[in-house]
């Protein structure tokens, strides 16, 4: 008996993230996460890329103060509560529909 997945993983789930179409909160998130725990730095890459490409549009999403904003929320290295940190990301991807998968 095999068993269906019930939420994809991290990778899997950016893959299927048209990232033109996702929401700037959520691009935001990207970076932040890359900043905070130092992974996925080409999804980081492609969303900064992104939310610059938004703003040179028009958009007026102030992304790099709401990154510096967030991530002031976050412990410092030298007193990582890792439980604190996973839930602050866990909270930060009920953002409204983040993720547009592509077709």
């Amino acid at each position: 008996m095999s068993e269906e997945k019930e939420h994809p993983t991290i990778k899997e789930a950016q893959d299927n993230v048209d990232i033109s179409k996702a929401n700037s909160e959520f691009l935001a998130v990207g970076v932040i996460t890359y900043k905070t725990l130092g992974i996925n730095k080409e999804f980081a890459l492609a969303c900064m890329q992104e939310l610059a490409t938004r703003r040179k549009n028009g958009e007026d999403f102030n992304y790099e103060d709401y990154i510096d904003e967030e991530i002031k929320k976050f412990p410092t290295r030298n007193d990582t509560d890792f439980i604190k940190v996973s839930k602050s990301l866990l909270n930060k991807s009920k953002i409204k529909n983040p993720f547009i998968i592509k077709k």
